[in-house]
């Protein structure tokens, strides 16, 4: 790997004006910086700033630097689920960071030979990672109609109104990253050209949770076969699911979804096919393109920087795209990214509707995880709820939870909790 760069951490004091600060190169030292200089140049150098204040303080053009979230997650949530505190007067978190900023780089230089010199290395790791992944994809559907429908079915997570006290906090439970990776591209994603379907129900059919449901059984044989691109209208959702259904939740209007979707809407509420499109057939993703994620072996599918590239990988193939359509740069998401983000929340969804089932309040879900608003007093029955879905706990919930525990006794605790912080320590080392 001769000539692949250093790559390290650096956390300003004050972001909103980037000069003091902390950095630390490949896990090295911790040392204190006077200003942006003070940074070895053939060293690169994620930083704690977002893009607004990259942007306002034109680092942008800086090759050296990158934001926050270069790893898609920013840094300090990265920190967050590791345990690390970065607002104490310590600098553990730069160190430890680092380290695992370089780790996932080089593993990343092995398996997809990014040149962090050329073009192919772009603003964020997922950028870059996109160029070696589907180079050998059109991306376009050939039907600019079709594209326009693919764009508004995609959504990347699914926000659920309600109302969240604020004693509660929030917390994120994610699936294995790597063993979820693996799992969205074994999905099928559509192959082919698109047509209309001209012979679907007309008018509204009441759900098939509360009995036979004419669209339901005509969604469930048709897509059997072929992929299913909808346009739908939905009304009367079953009352225990509909904040955690609701297609409008979010910034973007959504009235198509894919037919698997559509199904699970057509379970739980009345629904009205408008109109439908279908791909030619399915496609495992392998067939048409060598995607396979890095492997590192068994402890490897247990490491934090193996997850952090497996779930850029395959979010890489389930994002925007821009390609060039009759001589036209136009942004567009292929269908195989529309149905990636489509399998991700559907099996997000089953874990989501049992944490809501057991009284527990869900703001979202997707990209393999849900989050979820608990009292303090609860954050322990809920890591063993979590748990047996196989979901795992941010290390700093088990903190907090032995934090009220002492609060409420007045002294330490172990049991529980301290059988969790040993399970957590140990898979994520």
């Amino acid at each position: 790997m001769d000539g692949f760069p250093n790559f390290g951490v650096v956390f300003f004091d004050n972001p909103e004006c980037p000069e003091q600060g902390y950095a630390s190169e490949a896990g090295g030292i911790v040392f204190r910086i006077a200003s942006i200089g003070d940074l070895k140049s053939d060293v690169v150098w994620v930083t704690n700033l977002e893009y607004e204040q990259m942007s306002r303080f034109n680092l942008w053009r800086n090759p050296k630097l990158k934001r926050c979230s270069f790893f898609r997650e920013n840094l300090y949530r990265v920190a967050k689920e590791l345990g690390l505190s970065v607002n104490s007067s310590g600098n553990v978190h730069v160190r430890v960071l680092s380290e695992l900023v370089d780790r996932i780089m080089r593993i990343a230089s092995r398996h997809y030979q990014i040149d962090v010199i050329g073009s192919t290395f772009k603003d964020t790791v997922s950028q870059s990672l996109i160029t070696p992944l589907v180079e050998a994809d059109a991306g376009g559907s050939g039907n600019l109609l079709v594209d326009e429908c693919l764009n508004e079915a995609h959504n990347v997570y699914q926000i659920c109104y309600g109302l969240y006290p604020s004693d509660h906090v929030t917390v994120n439970l994610k699936f294995s990253k790597v063993f979820y990776a693996n799992e969205i591209m074994g999905m099928p994603v559509p192959f082919g050209s698109w047509t209309a379907v001209k012979d679907a129900p007309s008018g509204w059919s009441p759900s098939h949770k509360s009995g036979n449901s004419p669209v339901f059984a005509f969604l469930s044989e048709l897509s059997k076969s072929r992929p299913l691109l909808c346009n739908i209208a939905i009304k009367n959702v079953d009352k225990e699911f509909a904040e955690l259904l609701d297609i409008a939740n979010g910034s973007s209007r959504r009235n198509w979804v894919t037919g698997q979707e559509a199904m699970l809407l057509a379970y739980y509420g009345d629904i009205c096919i408008k109109e439908i499109f279908c791909a030619e057939a399915y496609q495992d993703l392998t067939e048409r393109l060598d995607l396979n994620l890095p492997s590192e072996g068994v402890v490897g599918e247990l490491s934090v920087s193996m997850g952090i590239l497996a779930e850029n990988h395959w979010t890489s193939l389930a994002s925007e795209r821009k390609v060039q359509i009759h001589g036209v740069e136009r942004k567009i998401k292929p269908a195989r990214a529309v149905w990636m983000r489509s399998w991700d929340r559907l099996m997000c969804w089953k874990a989501a509707k049992a944490l809501k089932s057991a009284g527990y309040l869900v703001r979202g879900y997707g990209v393999g995880s849900v989050d979820v608003s608990v009292l303090p007093a609860r954050l322990g029955p809920l890591m063993e709820f979590a748990a047996g879905m196989g979901l795992s706990s941010p290390l700093w919930l088990i903190s907090a939870y032995d934090q009220y525990l002492e609060t409420i006794s007045g002294g330490e605790m172990g049991g529980l909790n301290e059988r969790f912080r040993v399970e957590k320590a140990s898979s994520n080392g």
